[in-house]
């Protein structure tokens, strides 16, 4: 069970906020593992009606990268719950910038801090 239930908490990481306890954690994690990123892109995207809307990815890789079996990723989405609507923008992501957005839930960050994020 998560222990960010209902209500994301702002936090800060080496100068950066974070829009929330676990995407703090992620970059923790990814600092640690001294992999490069850029926090909060934002992308401009199309729905499948045209419409324009805009997508922020909570973080951009400098050089794609290999975690445990998956194509390679550019982008990581850190979700504490993830929709239907956060497939499509990830969908529209790779589609329109060719950039591989990877969700990332609590259960792959605990399983991360506790063996590793590359076997």
């Amino acid at each position: 069970m998560s222990v960010y239930r209902y209500a994301a908490i702002p936090t800060w990481v080496d100068g950066v906020e974070y829009s929330s306890k676990l995407e703090a954690r992620c970059a923790r994690l990814l600092i640690r593992h001294k992999i490069p990123f850029t926090p909060h892109v934002r992308y401009e995207l199309y729905d499948r009606n045209g419409k324009q809307f805009a997508h922020e990815v909570d973080f951009l890789l400098k050089s794609p990268l290999n975690f445990m079996g998956t194509p390679l990723v550019d982008a990581l989405e850190v979700k504490g719950r993830m929709t239907r609507h956060d497939l499509v923008r990830c969908d529209a992501l790779d589609y329109f910038h060719h950039t591989f957005c990877w969700l990332v839930l609590e259960p792959l960050i605990d399983l991360w801090e506790r063996e590793g994020m590359f076997p």
